[in-house]
């Protein structure tokens, strides 16, 4: 809890792999400040408090990203500037990584890929047939795959989701063959090694299933395991 700086806290996922943005609230869930810390707890960037008090939606190389009029700014808590306006709607925004900003296009028929640098930004198409979900998407640790979850074109809330990977270099996305897990809960996640990733779905109270692949094998496999109900997912 960040009782030096407000009434309850939590912790954003820094640029930086050895670093996190812990942001303040008060207890009317209004930013204090935001302030980025490494994970021996030495202050990077010191406390400030956001314009607007609003909460940060992710952090980026050049700062944190805001909602704005018309689309989301990058903030730079540092020198407490816009340095970049991203003409892209908050809620349709996936992850972001670096200086790589991902989010829905065309009703999510496609992702759009945004450098934070210049501004610039590619359209990736989803497979045929499915749109994306990119709200749990996760970018690989290596920067060059982003895992997605995808669904049928038209299907109803409760179709299956499956496993679609991006190379953002050559702005492709392809379905992974065997990565189907059931709708609800749906969540990706990555090995520190980039080798493996993940995809878990399934409602609260129903039984999860989690489905594991190896880059460049030719199909996803379901892990036999038993799991309670949870909310997050992480592999190491």
């Amino acid at each position: 809890m960040g009782a030096a700086y407000g009434d309850s806290a939590f912790f954003l996922p820094s640029a930086h792999r050895d670093r996190v943005w812990v942001v303040d609230l008060d207890r009317t869930a209004l930013v204090r400040a935001v302030r980025e810390v490494t994970i021996d707890g030495e202050t990077t960037v010191g406390a400030v408090e956001t314009p607007g008090r609003q909460l940060p939606l992710a952090a980026v190389g050049d700062g944190l990203l805001l909602a704005a009029r018309g689309g989301v700014d990058v903030w730079d808590p540092a020198t407490q500037r816009v340095v970049r306006h991203l003409p892209v709607n908050p809620s349709d925004l996936g992850p972001a990584d670096g200086d790589v900003v991902s989010a829905c296009a065309a009703a999510c028929a496609a992702l759009r890929l945004f450098d934070v640098d210049s501004g610039a930004a590619r359209e990736v198409r989803a497979p045929s047939g499915y749109r994306f979900e990119p709200w749990s998407a996760r970018f690989s640790p290596s920067n060059d795959l982003l895992g997605v979850a995808v669904r049928r074109a038209g299907g109803d809330d409760d179709a299956p989701r499956r496993l679609a990977l991006v190379d953002t270099a050559k702005a492709r996305a392809a379905v992974v063959p065997g990565s189907r897990v059931p709708p609800g809960y749906t969540l990706v996640a990555w090995s520190a090694s980039s080798e493996h990733v993940f995809i878990t779905g399934g409602h609260r109270l129903a039984r999860r299933v989690i489905v594991g692949y190896r880059v460049g094998t030719p199909r996803a496999r379901a892990i036999d395991a038993e799991v309670g109900a949870f909310y997050d997912l992480a592999a190491i």
